[in-house]
């Protein structure tokens, strides 16, 4: 393991801290609310897939991505505590006992590592080697599992690192894969992720203690998967969505409108409803348990933020709150003129604790009451750095909240508040 530097602020000591150290490193830095020891070497997957509280453990917050963060208790305004620049684009943070995991690329574009972080200051305890191969090392996203980070790569390499001290516990290339782009998912004993394989796109699952595969079932959409309850959902463009038994990979159901074109951000569950995005078409709403469409869409570039019933939604520079149940408009809020491109967000929001939290392209970070639409802080958190290029591709990007903070990236920069 490599220790790295460029940590500002609270955390702006350089990490000297090896696989060996970290986990010393970063005791009693988190909240014992996400305390999580991991399991037995030998436990064989045991599907239990209920949620494990104030915890960041994938894209948009939990397996479910649903963007929502019940269990902190922090209220804006908050204070910009430190934040750390890598070489390049950053990804979504997962925050687990006190520490914070990203992918990051180089100032290269061409490699990509996961790093751990001390939630606390922001000092890295550990980073792995690089993850895949020469071109294929960009599109790497995390998700953690009971003591472990799980990482993909684009051709295929699927990697489990222990997240205390950074240590690999098992590497698997999965067969046949061509192409990966999308998210992994960990829940239950299990690691899920989907992709091209020759002329299909296989949905996996994966032992996430011994790296074996469980199954390998065919689907035709091959985008970020899912976890509603005990189901995976596999969406893409046109709104064709896949439901699989996630404990055995037995599909149960199929969507599709026959149109072309169109592509997906990842789809959301909650409360029995699965949310497909396409960037071309409004989102669509489906039974989660029977893929029946609903008899509204809603309108949105990423699927909903989710609180109770109600959704939270960006149209161009406009954030908006929806009944989940009826699409009905509850408030709209302008984040700034319609003809400023520089107002939009730039990731999903998120809801935590009766606010959402949106982040612009020009790195202002904002708070909106969800129950009036309010705007009740804003702060301004990076500038543009002028130093760095945006190779293209990379790790996703998304606000994470967890353990009573708030972590966002920004271009190649993590930021922290709590």
């Amino acid at each position: 393991m490599l220790a790295a530097g460029g940590t500002t602020g609270a955390g702006g000591m350089r990490a000297d801290a090896g696989a060996g150290t970290a986990g010393v490193a970063g005791a009693g830095a988190g909240g014992a609310a996400g305390r999580d020891s991991g399991s037995s070497p030998n436990d064989p997957p045991d599907f239990d897939f209920s949620r494990r509280h104030n915890l960041a453990v994938s894209y948009q917050i939990d397996t479910a991505h649903s963007g929502a963060q019940p269990d902190s208790r922090f209220v804006p305004p908050l204070v910009k505590r430190w934040s750390h620049t890598f070489g390049g684009k950053v990804s979504y943070p997962l925050i687990v006992d006190g520490r914070v995991f990203v992918t990051a690329k180089d100032e290269r574009n061409t490699d990509t590592k996961l790093y751990a972080l001390n939630a606390q200051t922001g000092t890295v305890l550990w980073q792995s080697e690089r993850v895949g191969t020469g071109a294929f090392s960009t599109d790497v996203n995390p998700a953690y599992e009971r003591g472990k980070v799980f990482v993909s790569s684009f051709d295929g390499d699927l990697i489990a690192f222990d997240a205390a001290s950074g240590n690999v516990v098992w590497k698997i290339r999965l067969p046949d894969v061509y192409g990966f782009t999308t998210l992994p998912v960990a829940a239950g004993g299990a690691v899920f992720i989907s992709g091209a394989a020759n002329s299909r796109h296989p949905v996996f699952a994966i032992d996430g203690n011994t790296g074996k595969v469980l199954y390998d079932v065919a689907s035709t959409v091959g985008r970020p998967l899912t976890l509603g309850g005990s189901l995976l959902y596999d969406g893409s463009g046109c709104s064709e969505t896949f439901a699989f038994e996630a404990r055995t990979g037995q599909q149960l159901w199929h969507f599709e409108t026959g149109c072309f074109g169109g592509g997906s951000q990842p789809t959301v569950y909650h409360r029995g409803q699965i949310f497909v995005p396409d960037s071309a078409r409004p989102i669509v709403v489906l039974d989660a348990a029977t893929g029946d469409e609903r008899r509204f869409r809603l309108s949105g570039f990423w699927a909903p933020a989710c609180a109770g019933d109600n959704g939270f939604l960006v149209v161009g520079q406009e954030l908006s709150a929806v009944d989940l149940r009826d699409a009905r408009v509850l408030w709209k809020l302008a984040l700034g003129s319609s003809s400023s491109f520089d107002s939009a967000p730039i990731v999903p929001p998120i809801v935590v604790n009766g606010f959402v939290y949106v982040v612009d392209r020009k790195g202002a970070l904002s708070a909106v009451n969800a129950a009036s639409g309010n705007l009740v802080w804003k702060d301004q958190m990076a500038t543009d750095d002028r130093g760095w290029v945006d190779g293209g591709g990379g790790p996703t990007q998304a606000i994470g909240a967890g353990e009573e903070r708030l972590m966002v990236p920004f271009q190649r920069s993590l930021h922290a508040y709590f």
